[in-house]
């Protein structure tokens, strides 16, 4: 069954509609439909991770070295229909099961996972995203509670950072996700769009728009 489960989870749509509540739609764009994932790692500022399979946010002190990652994503937003009515907006991560970090630490999240998203401003490409060229990122930032299971997924609502008071979404080249403490021992693992195993999920982006 759980077999059964993770291969409709794979097989979905990269962008559908459905209603969700009265008066409101449900716009879902997965990441690995034209969007972008990579790390921005530290100290190794110049190295590229955007093909990575794996998104690992997280602080280590390896060898005396203190190592720092931090995730962002970008999601391709061209079939939201224009001049809609944005209610809310829901970014969507997912366990990584795999992880090739557990040779260090232990699977799973681990440690204080409260997290920061932040709006991103600059354009960015993945395969050439790195922390010697961080993006711009805006004023504004949101904060999340930390994991309350190992191998939980997360669902953040981020309205608060991507919709205006007219209630349409800002511009956005995407988002920055980083620890609120970057302390060792403190991890989080998830998916990347370039993960294609069935038991692993890109991020997605939800937009609930009236009718």
């Amino acid at each position: 069954m759980a077999d059964l489960r993770a291969i409709g989870l794979k097989l979905l749509v990269f962008f559908f509609v459905s209603c969700v509540k009265k008066g409101n739609l449900e716009y879902t764009f997965d990441i690995s439909n034209g969007g972008n994932d990579a790390v921005l790692s530290f100290p190794k500022t110049k190295n590229n991770y955007g093909d990575h399979i794996e998104i690992n946010i997280f602080c280590d002190t390896i060898n005396g070295i203190k190592y720092i990652n931090r995730a962002i994503l970008d999601f391709n937003l061209e079939e939201l229909p224009k001049n809609v009515e944005v209610d809310s907006v829901v970014l969507q991560l997912f366990f990584n099961d795999n992880s090739g970090l557990y040779k260090i630490k232990k699977p799973g999240h681990s440690g204080n996972t409260k997290l920061i998203v932040e709006n991103v401003l600059s354009n960015w490409s993945e395969d050439k995203i790195n922390w010697s060229k961080y993006p711009k990122i805006g004023k504004k930032k949101l904060y999340f509670g930390a994991h309350k299971t190992f191998e939980q997924d997360f669902r953040f609502n981020i309205s608060e950072l991507v919709i205006n008071k007219k209630k349409k979404l800002i511009k956005t080249n995407g988002f920055l996700l980083r620890l609120e403490q970057e302390k060792t021992g403190n991890y989080l693992h998830f998916c990347s769009k370039e993960n294609k195993s069935i038991y692993c999920n890109s991020a997605k982006l939800k937009v609930y728009v009236k009718k």
